[in-house]
């Protein structure tokens, strides 16, 4: 008995420790639940996942995630945040055009999505004191979905790398993949650009980020990427060597790249298409011509159809502000203008700082890649990227400017 009462108190001392453990980093768990919840199951993979279940899973990690939120944040303390204030008015556009059912009883549920996934945004808005914690918490989950993209090469002995990478275990689109790879490259530079990571870390991490994002071939990701780094660097240039270097780096890699392999980068940007189907971004102008040309009436241009799936006549809208006219009307791209006006301007005036350049490096990418993707009003990695840029950009007194 005496040698049994010892063990049994030592495992439970060691359980309690690992829950510490977990709970002490609570945020960094939610926001990675956050993200997995925006990584739509659409069917196709490798292995025996049955279509439901793999719906299911990603909404199953927003209630968990609202439910740590909840118990996290017990008292319910929320921070001002003018961001977060303006994509709630946006989730109340999209419940104001969605309960018509223009666009299927779907888009209620898609309005239900985002309320809870914007409610549990607001009850982290204490973990904005630490922000560099979600940028790395954001980052191991990028680091995570890239390492499920290999080993969906590998269990499909490299079929999922033709024509362009795809997921394979959890099926995501080419864009999707090259978004991951984009970000988790350029969240490391930016870190390293001010002190916050090694060159080993950089090493060990760039190199497969940038490998993932050009064999998904991606063009948007790739001008997201290096618009942003441009951007993030410039921030950083007047207090970092590192920047100046770095700056200096991409000049001549350019220049080498210009001179010495030309043809090969026209060749990658071309992706084999023809200079009309270049001109009219694989197709998508035709989209957006017609979409735009579509009869509305006045309720539909102010309040639009209500939350889709990004689609028009049956293909995709492939830009944001479109999509957001499209489903929230003029009311929808107002707000959606004013969540870009807000982060500039609180970039513009922030103080030289980590924070600072790699809200730098999101908001040059967003601002890019609106143009070719869509999400910005609906629960979408570009969301969850806004109000991370929203946090760093928190002054040290603790308001949004």
């Amino acid at each position: 008995m005496t040698s049994t009462a010892p063990s049994v108190a030592g495992h439970h001392g060691r359980l309690s420790q690992l829950w510490t453990t977990i709970f002490s980093d609570t945020p960094g768990l939610i926001w990675t639940l956050l993200v997995f919840n925006t990584m739509p199951f659409f069917g196709g993979s490798v292995l025996p996942i049955p279509t439901l279940i793999g719906k299911v899973l990603p909404m199953g990690a927003l209630l968990v995630a609202f439910w740590l939120a909840l118990a996290w944040n017990s008292s319910q303390l929320i921070r001002p945040s003018v961001i977060l204030t303006l994509f709630s008015l946006l989730a109340l556009a999209a419940l104001v055009s969605s309960v018509r059912l223009d666009a299927g009883p779907g888009a209620l549920w898609r309005c239900t999505r985002l309320i809870l996934f914007i409610a549990t945004l607001w009850l982290l808005t204490p973990a904005w004191r630490e922000p560099l914690a979600l940028v790395r918490a954001h980052l191991r989950a990028c680091l995570a979905v890239q390492a499920l993209i290999v080993l969906g090469v590998l269990v499909t002995g490299g079929r999922s790398l033709r024509p362009r990478l795809v997921g394979a275990i959890w099926p995501m689109t080419w864009s999707q993949v090259a978004q991951f790879g984009a970000i988790g490259t350029g969240l490391v530079v930016a870190l390293w650009l001010t002190g916050e990571v090694s060159g080993r870390t950089v090493r060990l991490i760039v190199p497969g980020s940038l490998v993932i994002a050009f064999l998904a071939h991606s063009r948007t990701a790739l001008f997201g990427l290096i618009a942003g780094l441009l951007v993030a660097a410039g921030t950083a240039y007047l207090g970092s060597r590192r920047a100046g270097r770095f700056l200096g780096g991409m000049a001549v890699v350019a220049a080498a790249g210009a001179f010495l392999a030309s043809p090969l980068v026209l060749a990658w940007l071309q992706r084999g298409q023809t200079t009309e189907g270049i001109a009219q971004l694989s197709g998508r102008t035709v989209v957006w011509d017609n979409l735009l040309a579509q009869p509305r009436t006045l309720e539909q241009r102010v309040f639009g159809h209500g939350l889709s799936d990004k689609g028009f006549e049956g293909r995709p809208i492939d830009n944001a502000w479109l999509a957001v006219y499209h489903e929230q009307g003029y009311l929808g791209l107002a707000i959606f203008l004013a969540v870009f006006v807000v982060l500039l301007f609180s970039l513009v005036s922030a103080r030289p700082s980590p924070s600072r350049t790699v809200a730098a490096f999101l908001l040059t990418y967003l601002a890019v890649v609106s143009y070719t993707e869509v999400g910005f009003g609906d629960a979408s990695p570009h969301l969850l990227m806004a109000v991370l840029a929203a946090a760093l950009l928190v002054r040290p007194g603790g308001a949004e400017p």
